[in-house]
């Protein structure tokens, strides 16, 4: 119940417990279709795959043990263990959740409710997660800290979506906050979003221009234009993490498949896995004049965050800490992405697919402080002020005060 104090609406202590209820049931609904999507998606690659000779309940457990993967819990086959996640399916239900966000922030009115709505739905996620990953997949083959897994995944997805679409906690951190980090912020997106960019683009035309080499490896590994259906749906799983893998590679660090190491100043071969996508995998073992050229993606994602911060901030010095923050989350935001990217087949020979984090991390950072930094110290010369000038403010003398000066007997 509403109540009004001192001009200020709140919100009485009951409010919580309506604002915890809309959290967890939504939470629990996303959970639920998310599992149902997935197995749903298994059903289907069945249905079009009678050659596989695996029952229904088979590919329904399969689902569920895809459905575990996605929140980044290993998954053991035999003697061996996956835990390279399929991070187009985790993007889904990061998807499903923040999309919750929309009719818990209508019941949520301060930024205590919103707070007791990201961690309600993140507990209820993991524990529905947990319960159901440990009722429907196979004894034994999924790691029992899946909930706590699918927890984590909740409780990112959540906040990041109520500081986006919600309005108390965004108001609260804005506040608390100096100006120039909203700034920041924008700029490492900048940042992020361009080096990305790049290297979907990398991936993409190397792919395309591999596409002989795809077609036969997909036709190798199928026996039919159905099977093919399923193999490709089951490579788009796994498109970001090979985007992930071109970050290292547009990056310099390079990216590995097992034995074998690919970068633009050389490659070391080895045997790869028969999966389509891997088709965009350089060829040859020497430097690459193409590889050497996307090296030019992290400058101009560092200028891109250098422009993005010299039309927020005005004065140089903000500028020079906007930009300099905005290295630090650029680097900690794909040594996130590459990190969740990469994983294997432990006990297999592919036990790490995907590019190193931390060397990503530190070349984004250099890269966003140095040339985002001349670039941010350069702009607009001599005409941009080191800090604002203080504010001058003069008293109006009083009135008669004039005539009290001129007339000393008054």
């Amino acid at each position: 119940m509403r109540q009004q104090q001192s001009g200020e609406l709140t919100l009485a202590p009951a409010s919580n417990a309506a604002v915890a209820v809309a959290a967890a049931a939504r939470s629990a609904i996303a959970a639920v279709a998310g599992l149902g999507f997935t197995c749903a998606v298994a059903a289907v690659i069945w249905a079009i795959t009678p050659a596989s000779g695996a029952s229904p309940i088979q590919l329904l457990r399969g689902g569920v043990a895809a459905f575990a993967l996605a929140h980044f819990a290993p998954v053991n086959i035999g003697q061996v263990s996956l835990d390279l996640s399929p991070l187009m399916l985790t993007a889904l239900f990061a998807a499903m959740l923040i999309g919750s966000i929309g009719r818990t922030t209508s019941v949520a009115k301060t930024a205590s409710d919103e707070l007791v709505a990201v961690l309600i739905g993140a507990l209820t996620y993991a524990v529905v997660v947990g319960l159901l990953v440990g009722w429907l997949a196979t004894p034994g083959s999924v790691n029992q800290l899946v909930g706590v897994c699918a927890g984590g995944v909740a409780l990112v997805s959540l906040t990041v979506g109520t500081v986006l679409r919600g309005e108390a906690l965004s108001t609260l951190l804005i506040s608390l906050l100096p100006g120039w980090i909203a700034t920041s912020i924008r700029a490492s997106l900048v940042a992020c979003l361009i080096v990305i960019g790049g290297a979907a683009v990398a991936f993409a035309t190397s792919l395309a221009l591999s596409f002989g080499t795809a077609a036969t490896l997909t036709d190798a590994s199928t026996s039919g234009v159905t099977e093919e259906i399923g193999l490709t749906l089951a490579g788009l799983a796994f498109l970001p993490n090979a985007i992930a893998a071109a970050i290292g590679y547009v990056s310099g660090v390079g990216f590995e498949v097992g034995l074998a190491n690919y970068s633009p100043f050389g490659s070391v071969q080895a045997d790869l896995p028969p999966f389509p996508i891997l088709a965009s995998i350089p060829s040859s073992s020497s430097w690459s004049g193409v590889g050497l050229a996307l090296l030019v993606v992290p400058v101009v994602a560092a200028v891109g965050a250098g422009i993005s911060v010299t039309r927020g901030v005005k004065t140089r010095r903000e500028r020079l800490y906007a930009i300099g923050v905005a290295a630090v989350l650029a680097s900690l935001t794909l040594w996130v992405v590459v990190g969740l990217a990469g994983g294997g087949i432990e006990g297999g020979a592919w036990s790490f697919i995907g590019a190193p984090a931390w060397p990503v991390a530190l070349v984004t950072f250099l890269a966003v402080l140095i040339a985002g930094g001349t670039w941010t110290a350069a702009a607009g010369g001599s005409q941009i002020q080191w800090k604002p000038e203080p504010a001058t403010s003069s008293e109006p003398l009083a009135a008669g005060s004039d005539e009290d000066a001129a007339d000393p007997e008054a």
